[in-house]
């Protein structure tokens, strides 16, 4: 949909999702930490074992149906990012201190 020849938040969202699906493999079931503040969600398709994460930096985003909840202070972030298939951060990155850290301890070396 367009409003006034410009796309919506919803097309645009629809249009990284379809992206990142062409990305991920299709022959197993997908480990992902959703890191997501506020309302929107990710669509994530099936299989696939989700993590929600609250980020203490931003707005409370709890995804619904995810198979484990996680606290997550990304300016301190302890975890392995090998473990995860993708990592979504939506709405999150731009209430920490340095983003690209954050982006950096997330990709595996």
């Amino acid at each position: 949909m367009t409003v006034h020849g410009l796309k919506t938040a919803e097309d645009e969202y629809a249009r990284v999702e379809r992206f990142v699906e062409a990305l991920l493999p299709k022959d197993r079931v997908l480990k992902v930490l959703s890191a997501e503040a506020g309302e929107g969600r990710f669509a994530i398709r099936p299989p696939a074992y989700v993590v929600g994460a609250d980020v203490v930096q931003a707005e409370r985003g709890v995804r619904a149906g995810a198979d484990e909840h996680r606290v997550l202070d990304l300016d301190h972030l302890q975890l392995e990012a090998e473990e995860y298939d993708f990592v979504l951060c939506v709405n999150v990155l731009e209430h920490v201190r340095n983003p690209l850290a954050v982006v950096d301890s997330l990709c595996p070396h």
